[in-house]
């Protein structure tokens, strides 16, 4: 899957559109994919409808896609000359 940057905060960034799945309802956002972060991390809001258990006021500007259960399902290549990513599904052993 080819995502291309979207741009943001006056540059073009790795951002994705993606739907979550909550307890009772799917939701729709964005989140910018940071292979530094190893957790992900979701704005309060987002984080209840997925039935997270987290304080508000964690103080993002945008959801964050880390690491942990994402880079071990996919190979993520980030193309920062072309400004886009891909995601290939790792085959499971």
């Amino acid at each position: 899957m080819k995502f291309d940057y979207r741009f943001a905060e006056g540059q073009f960034l790795p951002i994705i559109n993606l739907k979550l799945s909550g307890k009772e309802e799917w939701v729709e956002s964005t989140a910018y994919v940071d292979s530094g972060a190893s957790y992900s991390i979701f704005h309060a809001e987002i984080a209840e409808i997925l039935s997270l258990d987290l304080e508000k006021g964690i103080g993002v500007g945008f959801n964050i896609i880390g690491r942990k259960s994402i880079f071990d399902k996919f190979l993520v290549c980030f193309h920062e000359k072309d400004k886009y990513m891909e995601f290939s599904p790792l085959e499971e052993e």
